[in-house]
């Protein structure tokens, strides 16, 4: 395949290794090995430092044309809904940008009480309706998310990946919390309904910004103050947890830390 230029490799999410600039040169060298083929390699924008040699192309967010293209095949109710919060908060039409937000929006927006929307909020609110499962009554819900911000925050631990665990470490955490039985039940429902993924060795959340979100839960809910993060060259960390601007933007917002108090910490470029 590779002698006839028909074998594609890809390597998704680049930005979730920890050493990005070695995995870059291991990389660079495999492309020239495999130099007939074709080689596809996909990075968070915000976090790409780019790579020599290859085309580079950008996934189009969604501007208000194609989101208000979207709202036209929702319920009418639906659509009347959305756009008139979205026409009310600014801030949320350019969160909406994101497709996954976009669609939590649409999907939640209609049904919640509270007129006033954020990231945090959108996040929140799903992750509150998403955990509705059968075995759901064996673990009280905020105790549940608190064990997913605890999974999450052990996977932005690893030396070698940012996103991912090991399948017997799940296990262990969710042992820890709810004994092996119901551990058993509770991996399986997180296999399940697609809040988890596996690939038979490790496990990973299914969107990588979720991960970040409850990163930033865990370090809220542990009380966790920005005097505790430790300063490196070019980047914050707790625990061996590398804050990243998103996880940062989360933490604040879910703290109720002022933009005020994150700019004198320092913590903020900006």
């Amino acid at each position: 395949l590779e002698r006839s230029g028909r074998f594609l490799l890809i390597v998704d999410g680049l930005n979730e290794f920890k050493n990005y600039a070695a995995v870059v040169t291991s990389l660079s060298k495999l492309a020239e090995v495999v130099a007939k083929s074709t080689m596809l390699i996909t990075c968070r924008t915000a976090e790409y430092k780019g790579i020599q040699g290859f085309e580079e192309w950008e996934i189009r967010e969604l501007d208000t044309v194609a989101q208000e293209a979207f709202l036209k095949t929702q319920p009418p109710k639906v659509a009347k809904a959305v756009r008139a919060t979205l026409e009310r908060e600014p801030h949320l039409q350019a969160e909406c940008k994101n497709h996954f937000l976009f669609l939590i929006a649409v999907e939640l927006i209609p049904r919640a009480r509270n007129t006033a929307f954020s990231r945090t909020d959108l996040y929140r609110t799903f992750i509150a309706r998403y955990l509705q499962w059968e075995h759901i009554e064996r673990l009280e819900r905020t105790r549940l998310i608190n064990l997913l911000a605890r999974i999450a925050f052990t996977m932005r631990q690893s030396q070698r990946e940012r996103t991912t665990i090991s399948d017997s470490t799940l296990m262990t955490l969710l042992t820890d919390e709810v004994g092996r039985r119901d551990a058993a039940h509770l991996k399986r429902d997180l296999y399940k309904h697609g809040m988890i993924e596996t690939n038979g060795r490790t496990s990973r959340f299914f969107q990588e910004t979720l991960q970040e979100y409850l990163c930033a839960l865990f370090l809220v809910n542990n009380g966790i103050l920005p005097y505790q993060f430790l300063r490196g060259v070019n980047n914050l960390s707790y625990d061996g947890v590398i804050l990243n601007d998103v996880i940062r933007s989360f933490y604040f917002e879910l703290g109720g830390f002022s933009r005020l108090l994150a700019v004198k910490s320092g913590l903020r470029d900006d």
